[in-house]
């Protein structure tokens, strides 16, 4: 029974796939029965990817992938997990390399793991420069990480580098969910905060249960990213954790709150002193 394992770094790319052909094809020379393609995007240098623990668990099977770099690019994590699959009678077969691995010694072994040095030692090479030229790129003025903080904007200049700019957006976004954090709000203030935001309320205005003028309680960080996906606020799709971080990070109206949580705690705390 065959189990085939795909991985690339990223799923910008097709990798997946050509990997999953070239894999199959080779089975069907020996009329082999594939029991499950498992397919992983994410990184095999700094960690063992879920999947591999998975397939360590098996006995008695035959592990398919395409070349030893989409198993792993570490020496270390490499020669662990490929450890145990071969502990559980499993066996390792490499297709681009025409590696087959029973057992963790011999001449296939040591090939195995000059070819885990050989992908480690790329990965190397890559992160080092990567992290030079975004090194480079800092210094030239150009914004290098994914996503912009709260507050800003990734903006793309004519050569195709991205800069950031200030999100005047921002700011009525966080008076919006300060809005929503505080009970006694009115419905009417509500609506002109999201309007401010973008929210087209002319026609679907929020409304509260039981047709409430104001806020009873505050809103939970979930229903507040619920309301501004469904007016499709610029800079969503938002979840429940980007507004709790928002919040927390930037909110005057929440480190008011924490001060005076924190002063009345301390005043209390004297209070027991002296009695």
């Amino acid at each position: 029974m065959a189990y085939i394992f795909c991985r690339v770094s990223t799923n910008k790319s097709c990798g997946l796939d050509y990997q999953e052909v070239q894999i199959r094809q080779e089975l069907e020379k020996y009329n082999w029965n594939i029991k499950e393609t498992i397919k992983c995007v994410g990184s095999a240098y700094t960690e063992i990817p879920d999947q591999l623990y998975r397939l360590s668990e098996l006995k008695h099977k035959s592990i398919f992938i395409y070349c030893v770099d989409r198993f792993c690019r570490n020496v270390v994590n490499g020669i662990k997990i490929a450890t145990k699959i071969l502990e559980n009678k499993n066996e390792l077969c490499f297709v681009n390399e025409k590696l087959r691995l029973v057992q963790s010694s011999g001449v296939e072994w040591d090939t195995f793991c000059k070819y885990l040095t050989f992908a480690e030692f790329e990965s190397q090479k890559i992160s080092k420069r990567v992290t030079d030229s975004k090194k480079y790129l800092k210094s030239e003025g150009y914004f290098t990480d994914a996503i912009a903080p709260f507050g800003y904007k990734k903006v793309k200049m004519s050569n195709g580098r991205d800069i950031i700019a200030k999100d005047f957006n921002a700011d009525h976004i966080l008076h919006f969910i300060d809005d929503c954090k505080s009970p006694g709000t009115s419905i009417i203030k509500l609506n002109e905060s999201l309007a401010k935001c973008g929210g087209d309320i002319a026609q679907t205005p929020i409304s509260l249960d039981e047709d409430s003028e104001i806020l009873n309680t505050d809103l939970r960080y979930e229903n507040i990213a619920q309301l501004l996906n469904d007016y499709a606020i610029e800079g969503g799709p938002l979840s429940k954790s980007k507004i709790s971080k928002i919040y927390k990070n930037n909110s005057l109206v929440n480190l008011a709150n924490e001060f005076a949580k924190l002063r009345i705690s301390n005043t209390r705390e004297n209070i027991k002193r002296k009695v």
